[in-house]
């Protein structure tokens, strides 16, 4: 296995038989890119209000990013495939000006908010 793909791994990985699950599937690839280990993904949106301008995101956008991720794991915007791919399960979409404003410049705040919208 590549280091590379490896540490991906380990990032990713929330325990150890996750890492060896995951090198299981990668050594299944044999280099094709095509993915083996497939995430499932749930996008948290906090907004501080309505539309885009708050900080909304449209579905348009939100399945464009999720290409982008796809396209950029698989090898296809160049580099080498990585065996991951992403699917979309869900999104929240919060409401809370506070922590729109503020969850960048305070990690408790970044905590306290990663607990209350984790799905999965």
């Amino acid at each position: 296995m590549q280091a590379e793909q490896k540490r991906v791994a380990m990032v990713i990985a929330q325990n150890f038989e996750d890492v060896e699950a995951i090198e299981l599937a990668l050594k299944k690839t044999k280099g094709h890119g095509r993915a083996s280990v497939v995430i499932p993904v749930w996008l948290h949106i906090i907004k501080k209000g309505d539309g885009v301008a708050n900080g909304d995101l449209t579905e348009a956008m939100i399945q464009h990013q999720m290409r982008v991720l796809n396209d950029s794991f698989s090898g296809r915007t160049g580099g080498v495939g990585t065996g991951f791919g992403f699917d979309l399960v869900g999104v929240t979409r919060t409401t809370n000006a506070e922590w729109f404003s503020n969850i960048a410049f305070d990690f408790d705040l970044e905590l306290s908010v990663k607990k209350a919208v984790r799905r999965g």
